[in-house]
């Protein structure tokens, strides 16, 4: 893909979105070829409804509820810019990668891409609650405690068995079932 980049004539766009991060040359190149000449979008909200980013939503009245994104527009992409977004939960910096990537940019193609990262980070940091736990993937299903609990070793944590923990339930609490929150008409 590489060897074949010099010669597209999108190529200038290609290396303008690798200066961003996250978008290294297969996702900037499918963005441009899924998308193809970006200019033809009047506004950010085109583009973003395009890729199916848009939150969808719920009327009726003077309520409105937003929900998830529509996932109606170009599936690839969506998935390219969702998997770039995941590299902005990190401080903003330029990294190495990134300043070999940014080589031969405009300083305005450098600030737009920092202000980016910053933008997204803070973005991140508002929506993420303080103190949440992230989900792990090297973190076991079921904890050492519960393995402790149904009576196994915790070298072959399990989940306990329905009589096990009908067993459990006359000696420990059980945790509170909140209610549901109620949806704000915000």
């Amino acid at each position: 893909m590489e060897a074949a980049l010099p010669s597209w004539k999108r190529e200038a766009v290609v290396r303008a979105l690798m200066s961003l991060r996250g978008v290294a040359l297969l996702s900037a190149m499918t963005l441009v070829a899924e998308a193809g000449d970006m200019t033809r979008f009047d506004s950010p909200t085109q583009l973003m409804s395009y890729f199916g980013l848009t939150p969808s939503e719920y009327s009726s009245g003077e309520k409105r509820h937003q929900g998830g994104i529509t996932k109606a527009g170009n599936g690839a992409c969506r998935r390219a810019l969702v998997e770039a977004a995941h590299h902005y939960r990190v401080a903003p910096r330029v990294t190495p990668a990134i300043q070999k990537r940014q080589e031969g940019q405009s300083q305005e193609v450098r600030a737009i891409a920092l202000k980016a990262q910053q933008r997204l980070n803070g973005r991140f940091r508002l929506l993420t609650p303080l103190g949440a736990k992230r989900a792990s993937s090297s973190s076991p299903r079921w904890p050492a405690s519960s393995a402790a609990l149904s009576g196994l070793s915790p070298a072959r944590s399990m989940p306990p068995t329905d009589s096990k923990l009908k067993q459990l339930r006359g000696a420990l609490p059980l945790p509170r079932v909140l209610p549901p929150r109620a949806e704000s008409t915000c």
